[in-house]
């Protein structure tokens, strides 16, 4: 910016001057992008740690996936799972007398081993709400919009004010 904007000597710009001018940057009086660098900063933290969190969540739900993925039925839960579709009372009619503890039977031999992933399911759950919750919140490109506006208003800014700390800048 200095180099290509408000360096206004006939002298012709070397590594040397970029080398010094950013090694004494802090010490230019009024600092020439004024508050803007740390407002840009802080906005990036926090678009980058919302990147971060949904980026953990969407790890939590690829470990829950495939660790549903590899449960398996022995052959025969799988039938005995099967032969609950014929049971009236498992399919939701009440009044009809219940097989002889079948249901109870099944749920409890063949389908306790899923009952493992039950808590990484309600982290996958709740996990999602948070993801939800955040994005209604705020928009990642709303972030990132905001930013790009701070570089530009710090843009300006260093220019409008160059001849407040170019006199501080000495070729040398």
């Amino acid at each position: 910016m200095y180099k290509n904007v408000i360096y206004q000597s006939s002298e012709p710009w070397t590594h040397h001057f970029s080398h010094c001018l950013m090694t004494h940057r802090q010490e230019i009086t009024p600092q020439p992008f004024a508050k803007y660098p740390e407002e840009i900063a802080n906005s990036l933290t926090d678009g980058l740690t919302f990147v971060r969190a949904y980026l953990q969540a969407l790890n939590i739900i690829i470990e829950t996936i495939n660790s549903t993925d590899n449960m398996l039925l022995e052959e025969e839960c799988t039938h005995a799972v099967v032969r609950l579709q014929y049971c009236s009372h498992c399919r939701g009619f009440v009044s009809v007398k219940p097989c002889n503890g079948f249901c109870l039977n099944v749920m409890r031999g063949c389908l306790s081993n899923l009952a493992d992933i039950g808590s990484e399911w309600n982290s996958v759950i709740s996990t999602v709400e948070v993801i939800v919750r955040e994005l209604s919140d705020r928009s990642l490109d709303e972030v990132f919009k905001r930013i790009s506006v701070k570089i530009t208003d710090a843009l300006f800014n260093a220019v409008t004010s160059s001849a407040n700390y170019y006199p501080s800048v000495s070729v040398s």
